[in-house]
């Protein structure tokens, strides 16, 4: 009863002020508690996974020397995709380089790499040139130039029914290679435009210039029938 009397003595701001710190001092400490528990428990949330490297399966270096049998479209731009088609080529060999001009492609460029097919992407700074292909200690090219044209390149080689026709900048063109063709002059119009005559399609043309080197020109894919 005496507690009871000396609470109802206790004014009601200084009553209230009491009961708020009580409380703090209950829930504070209690909060804490409960703040150390949760940090101890193990997480529901998802678990952490750990990156998994990409595995990728080689094949042995071929025993027999690699042949490039034709290298198709024999044109196109960095970017473009190149197959490269032959035999002893090996299953996804991983001592391999593939060269364009002396400019290696890299991993990321090669697409696919077959016993007997190669897909690979005009590398970054390629140039006109041979392709060369390097498989442990065998290297081969197919002997007939590969053309890099770019936006900038101005002279196209048209070809329409059996008529090979030379537009645009065509004044450094010497001679004109054609495959399965030997190399020929080349004949001028009476309207001055420079052509050859096939008797049938051609699988890669290159022309070259006085000093044998190579000149750059773009084609249109239609009329070659394949595309860039």
């Amino acid at each position: 009863m005496n507690v009871i009397r000396r609470i109802n003595q206790i004014p009601l701001s200084k009553f209230a002020l009491f009961t708020l710190a009580a409380g703090l001092a209950i829930f504070l400490p209690l909060s804490l508690w409960l703040v150390r528990q949760q940090t101890q428990l193990p997480s529901s949330a998802a678990p952490r996974l750990t990156p998994v490297k990409k595995i990728e399966s080689f094949g042995p270096v071929p025993s027999q020397p690699p042949q490039i049998k034709l290298i198709t479209p024999f044109i196109g731009k960095v970017g473009d995709v190149v197959v490269i088609k032959g035999k002893n080529l090996g299953d996804n060999p991983k001592d391999r380089e593939i060269v364009f001009a002396g400019v290696i492609a890299k991993e990321e460029d090669i697409l696919s790499w077959k016993d007997d097919q190669i897909q690979v992407k005009v590398p970054w700074g390629a140039r006109s040139g041979l392709i060369r292909v390097v498989i442990g200690p065998w290297q081969m090219s197919w002997g007939i130039p590969f053309i890099v044209y770019s936006k900038e390149t101005k002279l196209k080689v048209s070809y329409q029914g059996r008529r090979l026709d030379l537009r645009g900048e065509a004044g450094a063109v010497d001679t004109v290679f054609i495959w399965p063709k030997v190399a020929e002059k080349i004949s001028t119009t009476a309207a001055g435009m420079k052509e050859v005559i096939l008797t049938k399609p051609p699988v890669a043309v290159a022309l070259y210039d006085k000093l044998g080197r190579l000149v750059d020109f773009y084609v249109d894919p239609i009329e070659f029938s394949f595309g860039l």
